[in-house]
């Protein structure tokens, strides 16, 4: 859809270019699919056009609340980095985010722009007991929160705690179709498939008018008998809830980095990811539109995989942050808490060494971080959480160029016209 805006504007060029931005927008394959949502950040597009993008600011935080984890997922990215090597081997102790920390950060993001943060991890940000405080303090400081989350930590009273400061959405990760899979998987047991289906239901009836819920499934392969399990899985939610998730996110679940810290291009069995979404929509379409359940498919990622993409520069590692739970700062979400040499250099501070958020931010590290990744001198992961923006930003300055920083304004105003895309404050 094109922007109202367009007919009203006197500027021919302004208009004409923000006719061919706006169809490079026209598709959105979920509310992870962060490209859309960069015409709800005028400000930050309009420095994007004028070839500013280091003076943006990101509009979301993913924050580690806890690197302490209850599952062993042989894919988790930061079980690969080494993010976790000492957590897991001590079970006696938390590695949680202190409060004080996150009261800091917080504040600090939001003084500096920022619209949004994503509790996650690292480990499993419900193991902190202090995680509906976390929530509380998102709310006071004005920044909108979401929550990805496995599910298996998850109570009724702590839901409702939860929902009492109002998140944008709550996702819970499955990604498998039988008890045995999920076991396989998570390492949680196999009456954790079940209790986290039950515990989804009590969130969905809670949640009605508060909150997005969610599913998650990552795959590299599609097995037929998996997907009919996730069909029956999502039938029995919406029978046990009395409504069904408003979506399930499914993308390739990926090796983002060698053991050296390098990105990995060429994914073992990459010819495999090409087959999935095909057939999750055979499998899961009828079932997901009778019950009313958005079937969200990241076809760029999976096409990306089978094809062999190789790590390539990005444009995007302005938009978003994140931070482990001791406040370390990394540029790209997969590298976060990476213990390599080479990955350590993706971070760019850490705020609980007395400097500020905006410090490290708008500090030589991060800008020079920024730059070797947008000129090719760092390469990012052959998908990752930034890729579907990077590669809209790319079609963008292909298409336009860099446009004089008038022009990009009144471009960034004219694309702002329309509705905001769901969840537009999170990146």
């Amino acid at each position: 859809m094109l922007p109202h805006g367009i007919e009203r504007s006197e500027n021919f060029e302004a208009a004409r270019i923000t006719t061919r931005i706006a169809n490079l927008l026209s598709d959105s394959w979920g509310y992870l699919d962060a490209a859309p949502k960069v015409v709800a950040h005028p400000e930050r597009l309009a420095l994007f056009l004028a070839g500013a993008e280091q003076e943006i600011t990101p509009v979301n935080l993913e924050v580690w609340p806890s690197l302490t984890c209850t599952a062993r997922c042989h894919s988790c990215p930061y079980i690969r980095n080494g993010a976790r090597k000492i957590a897991d081997k001590d079970s006696e102790s938390a590695y949680v985010m202190d409060l004080e920390l996150w009261q800091k950060l917080a504040a600090e993001f939001r003084e500096a722009g920022g619209l949004s943060v994503t509790f996650t991890g690292g480990g499993e940000p419900t193991v902190n007991k202090e995680i509906a405080t976390f929530a509380a303090i998102a709310r006071k400081n004005g920044l909108d929160w979401g929550l990805y989350t496995n599910g298996a930590s998850l109570t009724p009273q702590l839901i409702d705690n939860l929902l009492e400061h109002k998140p944008t959405f709550i996702r819970v990760s499955v990604n498998s179709g039988s008890a045995a899979a999920h076991h396989a998987l998570y390492r949680l047991g196999e009456t954790a498939y079940w209790s986290v289906q039950e515990l989804v239901a009590v969130l969905l009836r809670r949640a009605a008018g508060v909150c997005t819920v969610g599913l998650g499934y990552i795959m590299s392969t599609a097995v037929r008998s998996e997907l009919i399990g996730i069909r029956e899985y999502l039938v029995g939610i919406e029978r046990k809830a009395g409504r069904p998730v408003e979506y399930i996110a499914i993308r390739p679940a990926l090796k983002y980095y060698d053991r050296h810290g390098n990105p990995v291009g060429a994914q073992p069995q990459a010819d495999t990811f090409g087959e999935v979404p095909a057939l999750c929509r055979e499998i899961l379409a009828d079932a997901c539109g009778s019950i009313g359940t958005r079937l969200q498919i990241n076809d760029a990622a999976f096409a990306a995989v089978a094809g062999a993409r190789e790590p390539d520069t990005c444009y995007a590692t302005q938009w978003a942050a994140s931070s482990t739970n001791t406040g370390d700062l990394y540029l790209l979400s997969e590298a976060n808490g990476g213990t390599t040499e080479e990955l350590r250099r993706l971070c760019y501070g850490r705020v609980s060494n007395g400097a500020s958020f905006a410090e490290l931010w708008r500090g030589p590290d991060r800008r020079q971080l920024t730059q070797e990744f947008s000129d090719g001198v760092r390469r990012a992961p052959i998908w990752h959480k930034l890729a579907d923006l990077d590669l809209t930003l790319k079609a963008i300055r292909r298409t336009c160029a860099v446009l004089e920083p008038s022009l990009a304004r009144e471009v960034s105003i004219l694309l702002a016209t329309n509705k905001k895309p769901a969840h537009w404050k999170f990146i």
